[in-house]
């Protein structure tokens, strides 16, 4: 029986579209990090500060990591008319 029945190993569109927004997601945070571990490092002490600093700081990391500091940094530098932009 399982022989008749053919599998399609694709993805429905549904599951692209998730996909494509997950990888969107990730980018925008990945490419935002540094700010928002700026943002976190000025709020007031207490226990919302560290929440946030312990969510945000290894994400800043693996995007110090993988370049895309550098890379936000590049485009600014391209959108503002800076040289030296990447």
């Amino acid at each position: 029986m399982r022989d008749e029945q053919q599998v399609n190993p694709e993805l429905s569109p549904t599951w692209k579209v998730v996909g494509a927004v997950a990888v969107f997601y990730v980018a925008a945070l990945l490419l935002n990090a540094e700010g928002l571990l700026r943002n976190a490092q000025r709020l007031p002490y207490g226990p919302f500060r560290q929440q946030c600093l312990k969510l945000i700081e290894p994400v800043a990391g693996v995007a110090k990591a993988v370049g895309a500091t550098q890379l936000r940094t590049g485009i600014e530098r391209m959108m503002n008319g800076t040289k030296g932009a990447l």
